[in-house]
């Protein structure tokens, strides 16, 4: 059995994910706030760190089964943005604040080696910003739900701003074939959180644009799209790839926006490969608190 190094926190706790795995649940305060999030895995040196940002109006509740399945290859954590999940503070309406709120929570964690950021829609958004300002703390990027620019219906922004639910913006977030349990999983999330922080999280997609970020990361990236993806559809995904110097882009038939969540086993055969070819991390101790 593989060594593992328990993330010491303001609390923390085990549970069983699946037959033969372990999560670990904690916080750390960044900012004066309390920042929950979800590890697996071993943090031994050799072992590359996968960071999972969730999307807009979501929480680490969505990556359960993702970083249960990468944490056999990596050392996992998947984060509740402030706002969300079970974090506290108020949300932020600019993907660029939640990059540097990641480089404060990484600090936290007392992470050195360059991670390799893994991200849906807001929190692709997310690793591309901080990709770009900080890209020595970069090993790699998977990004899905992600474009050279978000297409967020202004109705439903009017509503958001309004405390209302877009059922037919949330809908659209769905490709055709999606299982009921991501069906049921994205609706629990999309209403559990706060209506001003599903405002905000609409806002900082709706105003994201990738002009100037690509040519500014250097970590390799591959990049997830759905073919039946309506707000960050193929199209603007390659527009994306074509500006990011080391990509690869998969277009993952039949998924909507969260083909991540949508076809799970496609991503983690896409992550091995992905952790396979970019290689072995640096070999800097790892400092957990």
């Amino acid at each position: 059995m593989a060594s593992r190094t328990v993330v010491r926190s303001s609390r923390w706790r085990e549970y069983r994910s699946l037959p033969g795995e372990f999560l670990l649940a904690g916080t750390v305060q960044v900012d004066g706030s309390s920042t929950y999030y979800q590890t697996t895995g071993s943090c031994e040196v050799e072992h590359h760190t996968v960071v999972f940002l969730h999307g807009m109006a979501s929480s680490s509740a969505c990556w359960r089964e993702q970083i249960a399945a990468v944490g056999r290859l990596a050392y996992t954590v998947a984060v509740d943005l402030p706002g969300h999940g079970r974090s506290e503070g108020e949300g932020y309406a600019d993907a660029r604040e939640y990059a540097v709120f990641l480089d404060r929570f990484l600090d936290a964690l007392g992470v050195r080696q360059p991670v390799v950021l893994a991200g849906m829609c807001l929190g692709a958004a997310v690793a591309l910003e901080f990709a770009a300002r900080w890209p020595d703390r970069v090993a790699g990027l998977v990004l899905s739900g992600i474009a050279d620019r978000f297409a967020v219906d202004e109705d439903a922004l009017a509503m958001a701003r309004a405390g209302l639910w877009s059922e037919a913006f949330w809908q659209g977030q769905l490709g055709p074939h999606a299982r009921e349990e991501v069906v049921r999983l994205n609706q629990i999330c999309w209403l559990q959180t706060r209506p001003e922080v599903r405002y905000a999280d609409m806002l900082a997609c709706a105003n994201f644009r990738a002009s100037g970020l690509p040519r500014r990361v250097r970590a390799p990236a591959l990049v997830l799209s759905g073919t039946e993806d309506r707000i960050t559809p193929p199209e603007g995904a390659r527009n994306l790839c074509r500006g990011l110097g080391n990509s690869i882009l998969e277009v993952v038939p039949g998924a909507g926006h969260v083909a991540l969540l949508e076809e799970p086993e496609r991503l983690h055969s896409a992550v091995a490969r992905f952790l396979a070819a970019i290689g072995a991390p640096n070999p800097v101790p790892a400092r957990m608190l």
